[in-house]
């Protein structure tokens, strides 16, 4: 059987962006304030992921690189006066980016990281300054950096919404690397019940949906909308090492032969999760690539 998240290869921008349901008030406002804000007609599967979180339905999205996905993030601060939306974030350099992006709508967003310095933080956000704050699962739920803010606004009546983007992480990084996304769930404590999540990620087999689902604590009842993680420009192929790590060596078999200078390198990308295992594969590669 085919692998559904492969069911719908249409690019997001091929989509007709204009056929949301007729009369549905909700959808139509967020149509219209998006359009007004970015100057951009929301695709329809992007008024799915809004409208299902102004009406606080938990959302698990999946959608490839650049198919606009940031956007519903924000979507319901443009209809709902009390809506605050949170964004946790894995790098420094995304959160910097979509406050920038967030800013060009006119949307007054920050990004809190450990880079922050910033004395009135605290009472600027608890005084509703910002709508969209873009931060680490680290900074969102240690005692002393923003988890004591956002259960005060919860008091409030503020209407908050958790963004986790790039969600895979909560796999490939709980166990070790950055053990607090594996606690993002536990934020359901310090918020109204009912507070919806969306979980955003480009790529996530069924097995990283389930544990995405259940580290969050999501109910069955949450929106799933699936654009499909297959590219055209994009094949997969797997290498099996022949002694484990014994043999990291072998990397150097996706690399061209008599490499001179640097231009003759393709542009390549290597992931790996632990940082010992990335120093270890500079050296080979040193070694493989000498005086370039």
């Amino acid at each position: 059987m085919a692998d559904p998240s492969n069911s719908n290869l249409d690019p997001a921008s091929n989509v007709s962006p204009n056929t949301y349901p007729a009369g549905s008030k909700l959808r139509q406002e967020l149509f219209d304030a998006t359009k007004l804000a970015t100057g951009w007609d929301p695709f329809d599967w992007q008024l799915n992921v809004a409208e299902a979180l102004c009406k606080r339905r938990d959302v698990l999205c999946i959608a490839g690189t650049g198919s606009g996905k940031t956007l519903p993030f924000v979507m319901p601060t443009f209809v709902d006066p009390k809506a605050l939306v949170w964004i946790v974030s894995p790098l420094n350099y995304i959160e910097q980016q979509q406050q920038k992006t967030f800013s060009d709508w006119n949307v007054k967003a920050f990004a809190v990281n450990a880079t922050t310095s910033y004395l009135g933080l605290r009472s600027d956000i608890l005084a509703g300054k910002y709508r969209v704050i873009i931060t680490s699962p680290e900074q969102l739920l240690e005692y002393n950096k923003l988890r004591p803010i956002i259960i005060q606004l919860g008091a409030q009546n503020w209407n908050n919404i958790v963004i986790v983007d790039e969600c895979h992480c909560i796999c490939i990084w709980s166990e070790q690397f950055r053990r607090m996304y594996g606690l993002l769930g536990s934020i359901h404590t310090f918020l109204c019940p009912g507070t919806p999540f969306c979980a955003a990620t480009a790529t996530a087999t069924r097995s990283m949906q389930k544990q995405i689902l259940s580290s969050l604590w999501y109910t069955s009842d949450y929106l799933f909308e699936n654009r499909g993680y297959w590219k055209s420009n994009l094949s997969w192929h797997t290498y099996y090492m022949k002694g484990a790590d014994a043999s990291l060596g072998e990397i150097t078999y996706m690399f061209p032969r008599g490499i001179k200078v640097k231009s003759d390198i393709p542009t390549t990308l290597i992931f790996v999760d632990q940082r010992g295992l990335a120093f270890e594969l500079f050296r080979i590669l040193r070694k493989f690539l000498p005086g370039v």
